[in-house]
């Protein structure tokens, strides 16, 4: 699926989770780091709190560093 669509929020956090379980904390905390910036783009402010909570239990520095969503245009 990233082959096609790198920026495919669900299968980057897929990715993550399946980084995660195989110990591979960098990579994980890498590709949750490319959902976030797609979740804060668009403004899902409660996806972000989620997807940051789940990074800083592997990296705080990394979690603390993720710019809160934009507000969605209404």
């Amino acid at each position: 699926v990233l082959e096609q669509d790198p920026n495919h929020r669900p299968a980057l956090e897929k990715l993550g989770e399946a980084y995660v379980d195989e110990g591979r904390v960098a990579d994980a905390v890498a590709s949750w780091l490319r959902a976030a910036e797609l979740i804060r783009a668009t403004g899902d402010a409660k996806a972000l709190a989620i997807l940051r909570d789940r990074i800083a239990t592997l990296d705080p520095a990394a979690a603390a560093r993720i710019a809160d969503a934009k507000p969605s245009a209404a």
